[in-house]
């Protein structure tokens, strides 16, 4: 699991509606990685199935893959707009 809060926040994606996954720059690295929001999905994908026999509501794969998307490669409020 990635430090993302999309990790934490994919176990409420069934009462949050979700608009936009958005890779921002690593700080670190300089480096954008939309892959590892990817990543986090695709897990949740082979959970999902057990996730729907407690609660209803939780969105498809491909629906959440959807909308995953590159930021811009600026950091901290440069970066906002």
């Amino acid at each position: 699991m990635t430090r993302n809060p999309w990790s934490v926040c994919s176990l409420y994606s069934n009462v949050v509606d979700v608009k936009g996954l958005v890779a921002r720059l690593k700080a670190s690295t300089q480096c954008i990685h939309p892959e590892s929001i990817t990543r986090v999905i695709r897990g949740y994908g082979k959970v999902r199935a057990n996730l729907l026999k407690h609660e209803p509501g939780f969105p498809d794969v491909g629906s959440l893959l959807s909308l995953v998307k590159r930021g811009r490669a600026e950091y901290g409020m440069e970066g906002v707009g």
